[in-house]
């Protein structure tokens, strides 16, 4: 399907029933489909607190009430969400409702949201002063124009008349402006010519060039440049802090079947950290399952891989964890935190480029 072929779906969006309002954006983002195991690249055409709508370039092979991930870029900022197919045409747009999402991110969208708002006001103003314009431009166009001269007029044939009963007229020739004369000033001030006892005037009044010029105040110097402070430390990204720790895990790979040994170097309630011992052969959003103990507990979570760091270093995303397996791994992170020598975030070298995951 052209391009011009969803630009017309875009023209006939579905009706706004939706508590939050939509606005219209442009730009690229990927599809998650979690069950599949695979990604789309579609394109986003409206966004909204409670959702999107997008375009897919491939056939969508899913229906409603599908889960899935989508990750886009509005204003520069990168975003990620949850969410379930609510409506699909069974070819190419589909509706997607966000859910599970943290108050903190959905403050960072509603900003967002608000320039974009504000952008669209300041075009539509713009618009309508230029059209506004062009209305007063047209109306003027059909007004009559300047009258011409008089001689213009005499000039004409039906108006020959004229020329043969008018005098023509003749400029005034201005009078002649007396010679200026420099009148010589005497030792005194006055003027040699003046009667003696007309008044002196000041200096200053005589000549009002000879006044001096204001002294200029001293260029000031400028100021010292503030002393230069430390480096801003990196914001960190995630919402869960990531505690190092040093167990042996596997990851299994949903489709394919295969699966690799390593070790976990940091985890948290939403993710975790492996080196593996041999290359990593696959790409991100491949659904997996990781397998480790720690303090004498076996796990066995699902998850997707969210970053690949090194090629053989990952990043792990969990998904689809049950009430039960999140208080597992709660209580198991409280205990490390609980630790004499717990030191809180990973510090590993290979954490330096793990960008959110």
């Amino acid at each position: 399907m052209e391009w011009d072929e969803k630009a017309d779906f875009a023209v006939l969006p579905p009706p706004q029933r939706r508590a939050c309002p939509r606005y219209a954006v442009e730009g690229d983002c990927r599809l998650l489909l979690f069950r599949q195991g695979f990604s789309l690249p579609c394109s986003i055409l409206d966004l909204g607190l409670g959702g999107c709508r997008i375009y897919t370039r491939e056939r969508l092979p899913v229906g409603a009430g599908v889960h899935v991930e989508i990750s886009f870029k509005v204003k520069a900022i990168a975003f990620r969400f949850i969410g379930v197919t609510r409506w699909t045409d069974s070819r190419h747009l589909a509706g997607i409702q966000f859910v599970e999402m943290s108050s903190r991110r959905q403050e960072e969208l509603g900003k967002v949201l608000g320039e974009v708002e504000m952008a669209a006001a300041s075009e539509a103003r713009k618009k309508a002063a230029n059209r506004q314009a062009a209305e007063a431009g047209g109306a003027r166009g059909l007004q009559p124009g300047p009258k011409p001269p008089l001689a213009a007029l005499a000039e004409s044939p039906e108006n020959s008349h004229l020329s043969r009963n008018t005098s023509p007229v003749h400029p005034r020739p201005e009078p002649a402006r007396p010679p200026l004369t420099l009148i010589p000033q005497s030792s005194s001030g006055k003027p040699s010519n003046l009667p003696a006892n007309a008044p002196a005037m000041p200096a200053a009044n005589l000549s009002p060039m000879a006044k001096p010029l204001p002294e200029q105040p001293p260029p000031a110097s400028p100021a010292p440049a503030p002393p230069k402070g430390p480096a801003p430390a990196k914001q960190e990204r995630r919402s869960q802090i990531r505690h190092a720790v040093d167990t042996s895990a596997t990851i299994f790979v949903v489709r394919g079947g295969g699966k690799l040994t390593g070790r976990i170097l940091d985890l948290s309630l939403s993710g975790c950290r492996i080196r593996t011992d041999e290359r990593f052969p696959l790409g991100i959003y491949t659904r997996v399952e990781t397998e480790f103990h720690l303090d004498g507990l076996p796990f066995r979570l699902g998850g997707v891989i969210q970053a690949i760091h090194s090629p053989f270093s990952v990043g792990v995303r969990f998904l689809d964890m049950s009430e039960r397996k999140r208080e597992q791994v709660s209580e198991l992170i409280e205990e490390i935190e609980a630790q004499p020598d717990a030191t809180g975030a990973t510090a590993d070298k290979d954490a330096s480029a793990s960008g959110s995951v």
